[in-house]
């Protein structure tokens, strides 16, 4: 009889996907560059305030474009300030909390929570702990469930933060959220990203790596669009006509 093979082993992105996402990162962050008027097309903002949060073993620096195209688009974008993220889960208190706390307490508004991967499992916990402080979540290639191990990461994470894969997707907030994830990841599955089904909730695919969905033109319309809704007035994700074809 046939070898049986674990679940998470056949899910795993090939190889070849891995080895490409530092080239196929450099090629969205490009097309970003050459997206300056389409980009400024999105809604702009009203000082709405924005806290980022940067991937596993990511600092802020990951997401200086993020928050440079949202404050240039009219928010309130701000870092996470907590040094690198090491994924370990207590930064959720020690980093996370504290900074959606002060910038409630400094905007007096909701706050809109964007991160990725780890950074984005983050934010859903802190929207699940506080929703009342949070407006809308954005999560990029951030898992809501198992398989834990379809990805090319967990080994690593459990050897750096001495906690278990499981903990490596977080369920959805009871605010808006929006799930982007793209097939074409090369680090995790895509599958685990998909969340289900409500009122509140929505996954948006993009053509993107697993590290460029931080910068892509596509995500960063897709921020300024989420982010711009009133508070209390969320509506699904309805890609722009002119950008339609970066969508599925």
């Amino acid at each position: 009889m046939p070898a049986v093979v674990p679940d998470d082993l056949i899910r795993k992105p090939l190889f070849s996907m891995l080895v490409t996402e530092p080239a196929r990162a450099g090629a969205e962050w490009a097309a970003g560059l050459a997206s300056p008027t389409w980009l400024a097309s999105a809604p702009r903002g009203r000082g709405q305030p924005v806290l980022v949060l940067p991937g596993l073993f990511f600092t802020d620096a990951y997401t200086a474009t993020a928050r440079a195209y949202l404050v240039a688009m009219g928010f309130d974008a701000r870092p996470w300030r907590g040094g690198r993220n090491w994924g370990d889960w207590h930064a959720l208190h020690r980093v996370v909390l504290p900074a959606l706390k002060r910038l409630h307490a400094e905007t007096g508004e909701r706050v809109g929570l964007v991160g990725a991967s780890m950074g984005g499992l983050y934010a859903r916990e802190a929207a699940r702990q506080f929703p009342d402080l949070v407006s809308c979540v954005v999560t990029l290639a951030s898992a809501v469930s198992g398989p834990h191990r379809a990805n090319h990461i967990w080994p690593v994470f459990e050897q750096v933060t001495g906690q278990p894969a499981e903990s490596l997707a977080v369920p959805p907030p009871p605010v808006p959220s929006t799930s982007v994830f793209s097939r074409l990841d090369g680090l995790s599955d895509w599958q685990p990203c998909l969340q289900p089904a409500s009122a509140h909730t929505e996954n948006v695919e993009v053509l993107s790596s697993h590290l460029g969905l931080a910068w892509h033109p596509a995500v960063l319309y897709l921020l300024a669009d989420r982010f711009s809704q009133p508070d209390q007035d969320w509506r699904p994700f309805v890609p722009p006509d002119s950008g339609s074809h970066v969508y599925l």
